[in-house]
């Protein structure tokens, strides 16, 4: 079998989008401000790394005649249900 070390390697890589909340708090000294400026800064050295990760779904693919993304096969292919069960198991009033 194949290691899975990706759980071990991927917060690595994340963290250097961490830096914009330390720099926007030493510069100015408030909460509100690195939560609103530091977090767009986050989101935006975020948006690249995972790009990288999800671009594979973005690939063209042809079914039955029809042009759609791998992203729109996963989702068409597989389907959930509108309420989960133990909800309906609640709605119904029975005990198993």
């Amino acid at each position: 079998p194949v290691p899975n070390y990706f759980h071990l390697v991927q917060p690595p890589l994340h963290s250097h989008a961490l830096v914009p909340f330390d720099i926007v708090l030493l510069l100015s000294k408030s909460w509100i401000i690195t939560l609103i400026v530091g977090s767009m800064g986050f989101s935006l050295l975020m948006y690249p790394n995972n790009w990288v990760i999800l671009a594979q779904f973005h690939q063209p693919s042809d079914q039955n005649g029809a042009l759609m993304s791998v992203a729109d096969l996963i989702g068409y292919h597989y389907v959930r249900t509108s309420m989960p069960e133990y909800v309906r198991i609640i709605e119904r009033g029975t005990m198993r």
